[in-house]
C-alpha cells in the first residue's frame, strides 16, 4: 500500500518536469516559469497591429501587417504576422527581461504555430542573444506546435524572440508562448 502511494506521488513530482511528446505551453499569464512577456497576447493591440509587450521591429513594410487574431483550440490569442510582396523581411518581436536570465543559462521556447494563407515567403521564429554572429530559429509552415533551445552565449547583451515573415507572399501567427529558463529551474543537465 505504501509502495503505491510512493510511486504515484513520485509521478506527480516527475511528470511535469518531463517534456514528453508535446512542449510546455502557455495556458495563463501566471505561470512563474514562463518569463515572455504576454504569453498569452492579451490586451488591445497597439495601433500597429501588435499585442502590448511586442513591437514592430523598425516599421511594417510596405503591404505587410500585423494583428492579434483568435483561432479555435487555441488558448488567449496569436499573434499573426502578414507580408504581401514585399522587398523586406516582415519582423515583429519581444525583448526576454534581463532579469529572468544570464550568459551561459538554457532558454526554452514552446508555443504553436499558424501558417493561414499559403504564400511563397519562409516564415520562422528566431531567438537573437545580442552576439549578432549566429541566432537559433526555425521555419515554420503549416501548424503545430514548435520548440527551441538556446544557450545563452557569454557577452550577450538582450534576449529577443522575432517572429518573421520573408520578402514575398505568406503569413505566420503564434500562440501559447511558453519561454522557460531551464537553468534557473534546474533543468539544464
Amino acid at each position: 500500500m505504501g509502495q503505491k502511494a510512493i510511486g504515484e506521488y513520485a509521478a506527480s513530482v516527475l511528470l511535469p518536469l518531463m517534456i514528453g511528446d508535446a512542449p510546455p505551453l502557455a495556458i495563463n499569464t501566471t505561470d512563474p516559469r514562463n518569463i515572455a512577456p504576454n504569453p498569452l497576447f492579451g490586451g488591445s493591440p497597439s495601433g500597429s497591429g501588435v499585442a502590448p509587450g511586442w513591437q514592430v521591429s523598425g516599421s511594417l513594410p510596405t503591404g505587410s501587417s500585423a494583428s492579434v487574431i483568435e483561432r479555435p483550440g487555441v488558448i488567449g490569442k496569436m499573434q499573426r504576422i502578414t507580408a504581401l510582396s514585399t522587398a523586406a523581411i516582415t519582423t515583429i518581436q519581444v525583448t526576454i527581461p534581463t532579469a529572468t536570465w544570464s550568459p551561459g543559462d538554457l532558454i526554452e521556447v514552446n508555443g504553436v504555430y499558424e501558417t493561414l494563407s499559403p504564400g511563397t515567403a519562409a516564415r520562422w521564429l528566431e531567438v537573437s542573444d545580442g552576439r549578432q554572429d549566429r541566432a537559433i530559429g526555425t521555419t515554420l509552415a503549416g501548424s503545430g506546435a514548435f520548440h527551441l533551445r538556446r544557450r545563452v552565449r557569454p557577452g550577450a547583451t538582450y534576449l529577443i524572440l522575432y517572429l518573421r515573415v520573408a520578402a514575398g507572399e505568406g503569413d505566420l501567427a503564434i500562440g501559447q508562448l511558453m519561454v522557460r529558463n531551464l537553468s534557473r529551474e534546474g533543468l539544464d543537465g
